[in-house]
């Protein structure tokens, strides 16, 4: 059974509200109000993690380059292109629009203050159960 985190309260009546970088929450716990943009989290998260598939996608154009890389004319060379190039080819291109996204929403976004409670440093785990 999950213990139930309390609500933030103000102190007597007409008590100013905490800072917002650091919210009381009960004795034994206290709530940090962080900025977060969740898009370009988002975002960049998934940049990070696409590395993987673009790695995969570079091994397939370079061990198919020779057939494309070797043709006389552009025309040529675009018909050597096989299906798994273009998909590769693909992959490459949503990598470099997550990271575009990322820097975009890095940029424009308004962050929004997101308060956590987490367990007081005041205060041992042991005592919060």
């Amino acid at each position: 059974m999950k213990a139930a985190v309390p609500e933030p309260t103000a102190v007597g009546v007409g008590a100013t509200p905490p800072a917002p970088d650091c919210l009381e929450v009960g004795e034994a716990w206290h709530g940090a109000a962080h900025p977060v943009r969740p898009r370009a989290e988002r975002y960049t998260m998934l940049s990070l993690l696409w590395v993987f598939p673009s790695f995969g996608a570079l091994f397939i154009l370079g061990r198919n380059a020779d057939q494309w890389l070797r043709a006389p004319s552009v025309n040529a060379a675009l018909r050597a292109l096989r299906l798994e190039d273009w998909l590769a080819m693909g992959l490459l291109a949503l990598h470099a629009w997550f990271i575009a996204r990322a820097v975009w929403w890095r940029r424009h976004a308004t962050p929004r203050m997101v308060v956590a409670t987490e367990p007081s440093p005041a205060h041992g785990l042991h005592k919060l159960r």
